[in-house]
Formats: C-alpha cells, structure tokens, sequence
C-alpha cells in the first residue's frame, strides 16, 4: 500500500462501535462473576453499573472505562473470589439460595470430587473445606 493509496479499513466509527461491543461483553462477564460471588461483591456490581452509566451509556471511550473502570473491578472481584476459596466459602461461592423455597443450590462443576480426605488434600481441599463424592457432599475434616 502507497502513500498515496486509498485506506480500505474499518472507518474511525466502525473501530469506536467494535471497541464498545469488546466492553458491554467484558462489563457483562464482569457483573455475572460479581454475582456468582454473593453479597461480598454487591458494593462491586454497583460500581461496574456506574461505569456502565458513565462510560457505556454516554459512548466515552471504550479504553478509557477499561482501564479507569471494569479493569480494576474484575481485579477486585477475582480477589474476593480467591478469598472465599482460601477460606472454604463454598456456599458463598457456589452456592445460592431461593427466596421462595430457601433450597440451597451447587453449581457442582466448580467443586472438587475426590474419593475420600486424603484424595481430597492430594486435590488442593483445606481441611474445613467442601468438596464432593459423586453425589454426596462432604467436608474434609482430616
């Protein structure tokens, strides 16, 4: 390509809208991991809802409310998250409640199965921690 040639890219506006799908996508990931960490994150997803009425709504900059805004929330998040995990906060974690019913309810992908304690520990469960066998839930007591 010359100098003197035509530019056949994405126009300056194709490139701002592309930016601003690239972070709804993020913030939404963003507000479904500080869900999934329960009322610890709740301060959280109100910041990330005003970056999503600062940034998203006014069409500011879609680097600039990364790096001020969703970035150091989800930093923020994930520090909660290895939290509830070093401290065996299963429940708060993977767990979530029905208000209607009150039933407690796992997303059992994220749990460690193991046989017994000693699998358990040889899989990285502290002692005080939940982890599984097939279908019933077990906490490691040794």
């Amino acid at each position: 390509m010359g100098l003197n040639s035509e530019w056949t890219g994405p126009t300056p506006e194709e490139l701002l809208r592309a930016q601003q799908d690239d972070l709804k996508q993020t913030w939404v990931a963003a507000v479904k991991l500080g869900r999934s960490l329960g009322a610890q994150a709740a301060p959280l997803i109100a910041d990330l809802e005003e970056v999503k009425t600062t940034y998203l709504d006014n069409g500011i900059s879609a680097i600039d409310a990364l790096v001020t805004g969703v970035v150091p929330i989800i930093k923020s998040l994930n520090t909660i998250k290895k939290q509830q995990l070093e401290q065996g906060d299963w429940i708060g974690l993977l767990g979530s409640t029905s208000s209607a019913s009150g039933r407690l309810t796992f997303d059992l992908s994220m749990m460690i199965e193991a046989l017994d304690d000693a699998a358990a520990a040889a899989a990285g469960v502290q002692i005080g921690q939940i982890y599984r066998d097939g279908s019933t839930l077990k906490i490691r007591i040794s």
